[in-house]
């Protein structure tokens, strides 16, 4: 009797109480960006995120790094020149898509369903969906805009919130069409 009250105890710390609710943390995997496999290519080496951009998925999904245009390529990085990578949770890299924009990335996030939304400050919206290896959205929203240049943007679950160089703050409910509204002529932030 002792031993199997041994063994609840034993289980019971492994929970945590969070309000109502209990929680128990488990470990998955590492999160290890030392081994790529491209192709039929295998790589041993150190991949630095350090002065990449980096976007993750919620929930252990999908993460996205793309070198900046300015920083030094070391170890591994250099596989990912002009192109955005595609790590599963564990740091796995699961794809590549080719990357050649010229406008400064203002906006890297994932939404909700796991879309991974570019926007570039030449006012480019561009997005892959999740297991394609290429963008399939793309759009360019600066005759909405005037020709005006994007300052930020902020994803927000499946929507889009721009600010412009004139400080006008636009909203896209629907990515897929991308029809602008302006919410805010004269944002002071």
């Amino acid at each position: 009797m002792q031993d199997i009250a041994e063994k609840l105890q034993d289980l019971s710390v492994e929970w945590q109480e969070l309000g109502k609710a209990h929680y128990r943390m488990y470990k998955m995997c590492d999160l290890q960006w030392s081994t790529f496999i491209i192709g039929t290519e295998k790589y041993n080496a150190e991949f630095e995120i350090n002065g990449s951009i980096v976007a993750s998925a919620r929930n252990g999904g999908p993460i996205a790094v793309m070198n900046r245009k300015d920083n030094f390529l070391s170890g591994a990085s250099h596989l990912l020149k002009d192109h955005i990578g595609i790590f599963n949770a564990c740091g796995k890299l699961t794809g590549k898509v080719m990357w050649k924009e010229k406008g400064d990335v203002v906006c890297f996030e994932y939404t909700v369903d796991e879309v991974l939304v570019v926007v570039t400050s030449d006012c480019r919206i561009q997005m892959m969906r999740p297991k394609e290896e290429e963008i399939v959205i793309c759009k360019d929203v600066g005759a909405q805009l005037q020709n005006n240049m994007i300052e930020g943007a902020k994803v927000h679950e499946n929507s889009l919130f721009l600010i412009t160089s004139k400080n006008q703050v636009f909203f896209i409910e629907d990515l897929n069409e991308c029809k602008l509204e302006l919410i805010c002529d004269s944002y002071k932030g």
